[in-house]
């Protein structure tokens, strides 16, 4: 397999634009899998940032972008909204306009991260709704390996839209420990302190920071 760049990154798939289009058409028939195979949340929300990520590197119009970030709000918020129902329980979920009915079940596995991918995109958007449903989690379910960053800024939204705690200070730990990120430091510094700052321009209301 050839290799190819977009910027600096090196992917390991040799045609983007052949790799964005599998996963668009991906996404647009997971909704109907999802009642089916329990995993297929988590594959959604990975295949949604995937589109949006790639429409980005490639320089894809602004609607395309927008439509994108409102697939990672809602595929996240499907994830976790599942995750706080017992398995003896059902919920409707909403996926690329279908209403899909599935069995709760507890979020996977170093699922933090993905949190806070989703709660990033609903910020950006201004997406009360979806903020509010994220932030109905209970973060000390998660588990796994991953930098502590993901957890502080998780509980810094969380207290901030449930009033209660220290918000303020939660974030600035979080921003200081995504710069010292020990797992993975160039995702904190690509990907952690560019989320605290999108938090802090939104609770703010500055729009050019934004």
């Amino acid at each position: 397999m050839s290799e190819t760049n977009i910027a600096t990154h090196l992917l390991d798939f040799p045609d983007p634009q052949a790799e964005l289009a599998f996963l668009e058409a991906r996404l647009q028939r997971l909704p109907g899998k999802v009642a089916k195979v329990r995993d297929n949340l988590g594959v959604g929300f990975d295949a949604a940032t995937s589109v949006l990520g790639l429409r980005t590197a490639l320089g894809r119009p602004g609607d395309e972008l927008l439509a994108a970030l409102r697939d990672v709000a809602e595929w996240g918020v499907a994830l976790f909204q599942r995750a706080v129902v017992s398995k003896s329980d059902t919920v409707e979920l909403s996926l690329g306009g279908q209403r899909v009915v599935v069995p709760g079940g507890n979020s996977y596995y170093d699922s933090a991260p993905r949190w806070g991918l989703a709660a990033g995109a609903a910020m950006t958007l201004r997406d009360d709704e979806a903020l509010r449903r994220l932030c109905a989690f209970d973060a000390s379910w998660w588990g796994g390996s991953y930098d502590v960053y993901h957890n502080l800024y998780a509980e810094a939204l969380m207290a901030l839209v449930n009033g209660r705690g220290d918000w303020a200070r939660s974030l600035d730990d979080a921003a200081e420990a995504a710069a010292g990120a020990e797992h993975f430091p160039e995702r904190g510094l690509r990907l952690g302190l560019p989320l605290v700052a999108v938090a802090r321009a939104v609770i703010q209301g500055d729009e050019a920071a934004l």
